[in-house]
């Protein structure tokens, strides 16, 4: 049984041609993380947990832990005698002391969890608000054996929130926002973000700001959303830097300064904010504030990777494909672009898939290589598209289809036009591969092409 406190919380290579294919090598992925700022949003609150020794709630976002609410509880330093006979009189408040303490092997040798569900359920019946709010996140998160149950978990959130408690109104925000036990409603969501920000909730800033910074339910204003990042960055959490950062890049707000850019991913990295460290890893690999240094870049991808930045490995890995900053080793490449792949980052499983199939830091193996391009089409990954045209296109372990390999690679290139991009290579491919069919073919492979973007999510 799992206590409340346990809750934890490019495209680079291009297949050429079959045995003699040519590897594209590329800089480090370096992106306007607004390109893709749903995940960056759903990334955001995907983990929460509750300290044991003080019991302060806090969110760990991309491996940043931010504190929700510094407060002592007000039962905190009751002798746990008192505590008990508090809760023996009734006294909600103190019935969610004792739970609490019954849950903590930190504070309470003879843990109790049966003990400690069974009054965390009581204290919710008598509607004390942390009660409601810790109930609803043991359903979200399965803890006390409880299955998954977005509803319950909404309704408690609801009436603790009810309450003026911030972290449930922050709870019951992304309820709305992302349709999780209740019928997705952004105003909802927009509204709640904002009392609970204003209750002081540094996550709700955050989120708050997110939304301001891409029109999510709320009108675009670049300069509200740096202004809620400026609050967050003044409570010294790293998070703020990062996004002040990466609007001083992009000059979203402010006029574009790449030294201030630099100094802010600094301060964020400084702060122990892991995507900060990625991305000033990116600033000495591209020069970008300050002077090109690839070591340093190395040295600070490291840093993010092994701090949990998703984005961290498949930089660092790119760094030993390359040779850049580090002497080249396939080895350590395959050994960083998994680590990345285990966090379903795109890039780095299309990149398996290459590495795969030409035998790069591992036995060759066109059937690894084939599964790790169908997951990255399944994560809509371009190029992983354009390698399963060339399966089909070559008949390799599958059979020979102009018709399969065409429609892939039109996926490819839609895809790469929807990113503004364009890839002559691919054009060629393409251009190729439609001469030597006959239009019955290319009428077939074109409607097909609807139904591959269902089957990998894409329409």
């Amino acid at each position: 049984m799992k206590p409340l406190n346990t809750i934890i919380c490019l495209k680079i290579g291009v297949f050429l041609f079959l045995l003699s294919i040519i590897f594209l090598g590329c800089s480090p992925e370096k992106t306007n993380i607004s390109r893709n700022n749903e995940q960056e949003r759903q990334d955001q609150n995907s983990k929460a947990k509750k300290t044991q020794a003080r019991h302060l709630t806090y969110k760990v976002i991309n491996g940043e832990q931010i504190i929700l609410n510094d407060e002592v509880p007000p039962l905190y330093r009751v002798p746990l005698a008192e505590v008990r006979k508090r809760a023996a009189g009734n006294e909600p408040a103190a019935i969610y002391e004792l739970s609490r303490r019954l849950s903590s092997a930190t504070e309470q040798p003879d843990q109790d969890l049966s003990r400690a569900f069974e009054l965390l359920q009581k204290a919710a019946n008598l509607n004390d608000p942390d009660a409601l709010n810790d109930l609803g996140l043991a359903y979200i998160y399965e803890l006390y054996d409880l299955e998954r149950n977005d509803k319950k978990a909404t309704d408690l959130f609801r009436k603790a929130a009810e309450m003026n408690h911030v972290e449930a109104q922050f709870n019951l925000a992304e309820a709305y926002d992302f349709g999780r036990g209740v019928k997705k409603d952004m105003a909802k969501a927009i509204s709640l973000y904002q009392k609970s920000a204003a209750g002081g909730n540094p996550v709700a800033m955050y989120q708050l700001g997110l939304c301001y910074r891409w029109g999510v339910g709320v009108k675009e204003d670049k300069l509200k959303a740096l202004e809620l990042f400026r609050k967050i960055s003044s409570a010294g959490i790293g998070l703020g830097d990062f996004q002040i950062g990466n609007m001083y890049e992009f000059g979203e707000g402010v006029s574009a300064d790449k030294k201030k850019a630099f100094e802010y991913y600094q301060k964020g990295a400084d702060r122990g904010y892991p995507k900060a460290k990625t991305y000033l890893g990116t600033a000495y690999h591209d020069g970008i504030g300050v002077p090109q240094n690839y070591q340093k870049a190395v040295e600070w991808y490291r840093k993010g990777a092994e701090d949990g930045d998703p984005t961290g490995p498949f930089n660092l890995g790119l760094q030993y494909y390359n040779g850049t900053g580090v002497k080249k080793n396939y080895g350590e490449a395959l050994k960083w672009f998994r680590a990345a792949a285990k966090n379903n980052f795109p890039q780095a499983v299309g990149t398996l898939a290459t590495m795969y199939m030409q035998g790069q830091g591992v036995s060759a193996d066109y059937q690894k290589g084939y599964e790790y391009a169908q997951k990255g089409a399944k994560l809509g990954h371009a190029i992983s598209f354009y390698n399963l045209g060339q399966y089909y296109q070559h008949g390799i372990i599958v059979n020979q289809s102009n018709v399969d390999a065409y429609a892939y690679y039109m996926i490819d290139q839609y895809l790469e036009n929807q990113k503004g991009e364009k890839d002559p290579e691919l054009a060629k491919d393409i251009l190729d591969i439609k001469n030597s069919m006959t239009p019955a073919q290319i009428s077939q492979a074109e409607a097909k092409v609807p139904e591959l973007m269902r089957e990998y999510g894409l329409d």
